[in-house]
């Protein structure tokens, strides 16, 4: 097996799946020792293999000796003596003799996927090859199955039930209908879908709402599948599992019962008993087939895969900014695109503003893929904001008519809000009809979209971000990336991951999510086919030590978002001062502002720290300078002169602020910032260190054209005749406790501490982000979740006189690991807790920090 040493733990437990299924496995570990020759044991290595294995990586494809091993085997396998199997486990170029050969895909195999993968190494390595599939008469003449999956369907009235097979062949049934009890299940489910995870009656144990989404599976398979349709559907489905093929199974459900959860139903079996949910059977995609009338149209969108992301958060609902955890399920949806994302197989735009008009501008702007919606919702509404932030309620109506836009195609829309799948009800009225109208989805199906994922009840944060993490990743990854495979591949992950792990016992949602679909599944994008370049908005670059934050590990401050950006567009507005505390998250909430900017074709200008004039216009010389050559701007172009002349500190701070002022500032939009502002300020005084500094900041508050300033500092500050003033001021206060169990929740070690214990945390620190990331840190034996902050560890450790901070870190942390694994406390006068409370003194509130983490005091008995 060739690798990368990078990829040697992946690689070994490859080695040992392969040995046990009896194949003799040339791993260097196991075949060379102390005083062996490597050259030699290699050679003999791959002299005495009839297979070789490369491990595809993008380290390996860079190895010199990964390189060499492939061109000894390729010779081999020229010379008909060797076979070569690629095994894909990442993103790489390959030279073309090995991509030219059948590879194995194990790229985010897990679990069921990755013994199937084994399985399939091993018969290639064993010579074996997969043929076809057997032939499985279906009736007494000579026709056999069809490859490819089985496309079926289920018609569902109260008066009859429909079925039709893969070869059109119809069977159908009168229903017995809901029974009294029928009614009461189905209640019981609507109840238990209410009642919030963690809320279980004493004495519950597994899961109250899996057993009740069963049940109301039972029900509507003995209501609606008891009879010759419902035999017919059962045969089709072990015909497909003896195939080895899938059965693709559209519902088309009658207006009158389209409410009743049918995700949950369930084939009655001949012995009275009833089999699985079919949503979840490995063998069965089911959705929901939607009723319309007329044509649809085929747009056609190349890929790499593209998501447009909008999130809405009204003020009405979150006064302090407390969301729903969006955060997470972002930071979801990125993580498990990020490998695609960073080869170019797929593109994500997250909006900023969660308006109708902002999701419109952008689709007008770029064809999507997906457009993944996340907010509250309602049946028939989904409640996103106005671009100030005021809550508004959007129809399915005023939905449709923004997002569907003639000529251009938009393949998926997810809904990811609750109950968006239900229909409005209206209020009956004697003269009219009172049925339900379209719920979201529908309505979206019947104006033009091809397909709609949505909710059919309320659905937890955790639950929808474990689902928008699987789904996304299969589309991102999987041969066939279309909405029904990768969603029925999602459902199914979660909940095999629900029934392994305990914590999340109580998520059983998996009939919560339902596809919609106007005409069969079809692939978003081809992946086979050649890419388009996706013309991506600008990213703004920053000054070494700007704190940056990538988009989706920002957390809060949604509402300061919105005040920052309220005062940049305010016409009569030069600025704003964002001030607080050190490490309250001035500037990351900096970064994120200057990042919506970028996407509003706004320029960007960044420096950090100690300034004077010329570090200050030199900074915007450099940036400008930038522009004009990505802009491909002559020598003679002002603003290229301009940029030159701004790097001389010969000429005067004033006659080259003129200058930028007359052809630069009163053009463009440029945002500036000034970050960590307080390293210029006198504290004594309260004024600016160096006068000629304070002077063109005041000039440029006065002067300042299309120009805007942003100023981090961790108090306020005077400026000459009082234009402090014109800066709009924004106090960065402490988070609230939501928001810090958001940023908690993905710190590790902060992470496992119990309620009590995140409270006491919270308290404690008092909800400053910073502290709390170095809590984090310093619960991990010095591990850091960002750079930043392991990096100001480490400088801190250095500065209390340890040599070797890095060292200092791994034997904390083994020592703590081995007192709790002996159950030994803590205590204050503790020798090795002494020794740590005088090494981290000298980093901010870090002493109290460790005190107050209770998660290292473990109970001892009485004696």
């Amino acid at each position: 097996i060739s690798h990368a040493s990078v990829d040697k733990n992946w690689v070994r437990t490859l080695a040992e799946n392969l040995h046990n299924f009896g194949l003799e496995v040339w791993f260097d570990e196991w075949r060379m020792g102390p005083g062996d020759v490597l050259v030699h044991e290699l050679d003999k290595g791959i002299l005495n293999s009839l297979s070789g294995v490369i491990v595809v990586t993008e380290a390996a494809m860079s190895r010199p000796w990964v390189m060499e091993e492939y061109a000894a085997m390729m010779t081999r396998a020229v010379e008909g003596k060797q076979r070569i199997i690629p095994v894909l486990l990442g993103t790489a170029e390959m030279p073309a003799f090995l991509a030219s050969r059948l590879y194995i895909d194990f790229r985010n195999a897990d679990g069921p996927e990755y013994e199937a993968k084994v399985m399939q190494l091993v018969r290639a390595l064993k010579g074996e090859r997969p043929g076809p599939p057997p032939r499985i008469k279906l009736t007494d003449d000579t026709k056999y199955l069809p490859t490819g999956a089985f496309t079926c369907s289920l018609t569902i009235n109260q008066d009859n039930v429909v079925f039709t097979n893969h070869l059109d062949k119809t069977t159908e049934h009168k229903p017995h209908g809901l029974s009294y009890a029928s009614l009461e299940r189905l209640l019981e489910l609507e109840r238990q879908r209410k009642i919030r995870p963690g809320l279980r009656e004493r004495g519950q144990s597994g899961s109250p709402l899996h057993a009740s989404l069963l049940e109301a599976g039972a029900e509507l398979g003995r209501a609606f599948l008891a009879g010759e349709a419902g035999r017919a559907l059962n045969q089709a489905v072990d015909e497909a599992v003896a195939a080895g093929v899938t059965v693709s199974l559209g519902m088309e459900i009658n207006h009158d019962l389209v409410q009743l959860p049918w995700e949950t139903i369930r084939l009655p079996q001949t012995s009275g008993l009833y089999s699985a949910p079919l949503i979840l059977h490995p063998r069965v995609d089911l959705y929901r087939k939607a009723q319309f009338q007329g044509k649809m149209a085929i747009h056609t969108v190349p890929g790499p895969l593209r998501v447009l992301v909008a999130i809405g958060s009204p003020e009405a609902q979150n006064p302090r900014g407390e969301l729903l955890d969006y955060e997470l399920e972002l930071s979801k949806i990125l993580d498990s695109l990020q490998e695609a994302m960073r080869h170019e197989l797929a593109y994500v735009r997250i909006l900023e503003n969660g308006s109708l008009e902002a999701i419109n501008e952008a689709l007008n702007a770029q064809q999507f893929h997906v457009l993944h919606i996340s907010c509250h919702a309602m049946p028939g509404y989904l409640i996103l904001e106005h671009e100030n932030g005021k809550e508004r309620k959007v129809s399915a109506e005023e939905l449709w008519q923004k997002i569907v836009i003639g000529n251009k195609a938009l393949p998926l829309v997810v809904l990811a809000g609750c109950a968006t799948a239900l229909p409005e009800i209206v209020q009956a009225k004697p003269e009219t009809d009172s049925a339900p109208l379209p719920g979201l989805a529908m309505s979206l199906i019947c104006h033009g979209c091809p397909s709609v994922i949505a909710m059919q009840a309320s659905v937890t944060d955790r639950y929808a971000t474990l689902l928008s993490e699987q789904f996304y990743k299969a589309l991102a990854t999987h041969e066939k990336p279309d909405p029904l495979s990768a969603l029925s591949y999602a459902r199914r992950t979660v909940e095999e991951k629900r029934l392994k792990d305990p914590e999340l016992t109580e998520l059983a949602e998996w009939a919560t999510p339902a596809l919609y679909l106007r005409t069969q599944s079809m692939p978003l994008y081809e992946p086979k086919e050649h890419f388009e370049k996706v013309e991506t908005l600008p990213e703004p670059g920053f000054d070494e030590g700007v704190v940056v934050r990538r988009v989706g590990e920002f957390v809060g401050r949604r509402r300061e978002q919105r005040q920052c950006l309220s005062y940049f567009n305010d016409k009569e507005g030069c600025g704003i001062l964002i001030y607080g505390m050190g490490g309250v998250g001035k500037s990351t909430l900096s970064a994120q502002l200057l990042h919506k900017l970028a996407q509003e074709k706004w320029d960007i200008v960044s420096v950090f720290g100690v300034l004077d004039v010329d570090k200050l216009l030199s900074a915007f010389g450099m940036r400008l300078f930038s522009i004009c050559l990505a802009e491909e701007r002559s020598e003679k172009d002002p603003c290229r002169q301009i940029s030159t002349i701004l790097r001389r500190p010969d000429i005067d701070w004033q006659e080259r602020f003129t200058l930028l002022y007359e052809h630069v500032l009163r053009q463009r939009k440029i945002a500036v910032l000034l970050d960590n502002f307080e390293s210029n300020i006198d504290e004594t005084t309260g004024s600016v260190k160096d006068e000629t500094l304070g002077l063109l900041i005041s000039h440029w508050l006065r002067r300042p054209g299309q120009s805007r300033l942003a100023i981090t500092c961790r108090y306020v500050f005077n400026l000459p005749d009082e234009s402090h003033g014109r800066l709009s001021a924004l106090h960065l206060g402490p988070m609230s406790l939501a928001e810090s169990r958001k940023l908690i929740n993905r710190l590790d070690g902060l992470k496992k501490l119990s309620p009590d214990e995140l409270r006491r945390a919270y308290e404690e620190v008092g909800g400053h982000p910073r502290a709390l990331e170095y809590l984090d840190a310093l619960l991990r034996g010095g591990e850091a979740r960002f750079k930043d902050i392991e990096e100001k560890l480490i400088k801190a450790i250095k500065k209390a006189g340890v040599a070797e901070p890095g060292k200092w870190t791994k034997q904390y942390k083994a020592d703590l690991d081995k007192a709790l694994a002996e159950t030994i406390t803590l205590a204050a006068d503790d020798v090795l807790l002494k020794q740590l409370l005088a090494l981290i003194a000298p980093v901010p509130l870090a002493k109290e920090l460790l005190v107050g983490a209770s998660v290292y005091r473990v109970p001892v008995d009485e004696d």
